[in-house]
């Protein structure tokens, strides 16, 4: 679909939603875009980045996708692209389906575009700054959600293994949005080198830049909880699986002498010690008796107890 969404002053916004090959290949005929830009924007898996080829200018970036499934927790299935090629007459955005935070500027752009000649570049710094703002909603329910399972990071042994999964999902996810939002700041950085103050002015900029920066440094900051919570989730299952290795290495001291005086004992030979003694049966008991109170006191001095 094909929307003239802003026509005014020498100045024209065309949005487009779900080209064909087909469609993007007249388009850059029409408009002079290189093909290999094209290609880019073809590509579903491409990461956001700015190029500057002749005329025009390719910022290609990723909004979070609101439709995405919970168990989506990679760049590709957790942001959709949205790519932007602009001079100083002409902005086109393309993108495979509808994006709802690109709608909702729109009103506000047309309005303000009523009151001052519009400048792409200034559209441009708006879209990107609402592809940002599309991330501190996820972004707010996964520390929610970390902030939830540290609380119950004493669960059961039993719920312990959906407890690392569940943790170790929501890592994989953020750990995607982290990657996206560092290309992103990448992105913006080199945009706001190569926009001139005398285009877009300096503040509206400067607020891009420390927004990109405000994403990439939360999302760091979140991943880097998430990553200590599954830390002390798996050290607490490696506690509790050393101190069964404990009990069951304790329990084999006490019956390892034990079992080697039966052993010893259980031979069938004529000539041994205490064989015909009535009192040779107690006499065994009682040093198997001695030695495993020997060991556990050993033990309880050493503290293994």
């Amino acid at each position: 679909m094909k929307q003239v969404v802003l026509e005014s002053s020498g100045f024209k916004w065309i949005d487009i939603v779900g080209p064909t090959p087909e469609e993007l290949q007249a388009l850059a005929t029409e408009y002079g875009i290189h093909p290999l830009a094209v290609q880019d924007c073809l590509e579903p898996e491409h990461l956001p980045k700015f190029e500057r080829i002749g005329p025009i200018t390719f910022v290609l970036l990723r909004a979070y996708d609101e439709t995405a499934p919970p168990d989506a927790d990679t760049v590709h299935k957790v942001t959709r692209k949205i790519a932007l090629f602009f001079n100083e007459q002409l902005l086109i955005t393309v993108h495979r389906a509808e994006q709802r935070f690109l709608e909702e500027l729109k009103p506000g752009i047309v309005a303000a575009a009523q009151k001052a000649k519009p400048r792409s570049e200034l559209v441009v710094v708006a879209i990107a700054n609402g592809v940002i703002d599309t991330f501190w909603k996820p972004l707010d329910e996964a520390e929610a959600r970390i902030n939830a399972m540290d609380d119950h990071a004493d669960e059961p042994r039993r719920q312990r293994k959906n407890f690392v999964h569940t943790c170790f999902h929501v890592k994989r996810r953020i750990n995607a949005i982290r990657s996206t939002s560092r290309h992103i700041l990448e992105t913006v950085k080199k945009l706001t080198a190569a926009t001139s103050s005398e285009t877009a002015p300096g503040p509206r900029l400067n607020d891009l830049r420390e927004n990109a920066e405000s994403l990439y440094f939360a999302t760091d900051e979140i991943l880097e909880d998430a990553n200590s919570l599954l830390s002390l989730t798996l050290a607490a299952a490696d506690h509790e699986t050393n101190q069964v290795v404990k009990v069951l290495t304790i329990f084999s001291a006490f019956f390892l002498p034990l079992t080697f005086i039966v052993g010893v004992y259980g031979m069938n030979f004529e000539f041994m010690p205490e064989l015909h003694s009535r009192l040779g049966y107690p006499l065994v008991l009682a040093t198997m008796a001695g030695i495993s109170i020997g060991i556990y006191v050993w033990f309880r001095r050493k503290g293994w107890m």
